[in-house]
């Protein structure tokens, strides 16, 4: 269970994952069975479920999955989307796939992309919006009144900016 257990240690948590939430998350995912196992024993749709694990045992603000379902199975990848789904009602998740079926299913927020540049947007945040969030981040930088931010000042700004612009993402 250690290699499930080490970023919550290594970033020093607030919130201690305890062994049964730990192992309920392994139970969702399917991984019970390898909370002995070492990397280098693990398939690579087990090493992805298992770094899905590991991310969600922090329970972070945002969640930021690339190809979640890439090498698994289609019933694992049903698991990982309906936990993912789950996840999502009270954090964002943000999903990049190339499988069209698989983000109108569970998305409620769809971004296109080609070549970098947006394509189409399935809810566009509005000028207002904009408007506000670059207001609220530029309220916070006039507060403290210096040309150069340092970072962990600057990470606040942000996870304040993150709280603001919640009911926006709550809303798409």
């Amino acid at each position: 269970m250690a290699m499930f257990r080490f970023p919550n240690q290594l970033y020093d948590s607030e919130k201690k994952v305890s062994a049964k939430e730990l192992e309920e998350l392994m139970d969702k995912l399917g991984i019970m069975d390898l909370k002995s196992s070492y990397p280098e024993q693990l398939s690579g749709g087990e090493m992805r479920r298992v770094a899905i694990a590991r991310a969600l045992v922090n329970s972070p603000d945002i969640l930021l999955a690339d190809e979640p379902t890439g090498a698994l199975d289609s019933e694992t990848s049903v698991q990982v989307m309906e936990l993912l789904k789950a996840v999502s009602k009270d954090r964002l998740v943000v999903m990049v796939t190339h499988n069209p079926d698989l983000a109108n299913q569970y998305s409620t927020r769809i971004i296109r992309m080609l070549d970098g540049k947006i394509t189409n947007d399935s809810m566009p945040v509005t000028e207002e919006e904009k408007r506000h969030i670059c207001n609220f981040v530029v309220q916070k930088v006039n507060e403290i009144g210096e040309s150069e931010i340092p970072i962990p000042i600057m990470h606040n700004i942000v996870e304040s900016a993150l709280e603001e612009i919640k009911p926006i993402v709550a809303k798409s």
